[in-house]
């Protein structure tokens, strides 16, 4: 179940596993994240699961 005190989403992208992580500033990043990863798009999708689930 996705709440408030959710602190890490499991997605799928692209086929690949990532786990989203909310820090203690509240932004969410990718654990799994490399310098090729499109760090936009994640954040993007992070902020857009936020919204929705209101966390």
């Amino acid at each position: 179940m996705i709440n408030k005190e959710t602190a890490e989403i499991k997605i799928s992208l692209n086929g690949e596993e990532l786990t989203l992580s909310r820090n203690i500033r509240g932004e969410w990043d990718a654990a799994e994240r490399t310098v090729s990863d499109e760090q936009g798009l994640i954040k993007a999708i992070a902020r857009n699961v936020a919204l929705r689930y209101r966390l």
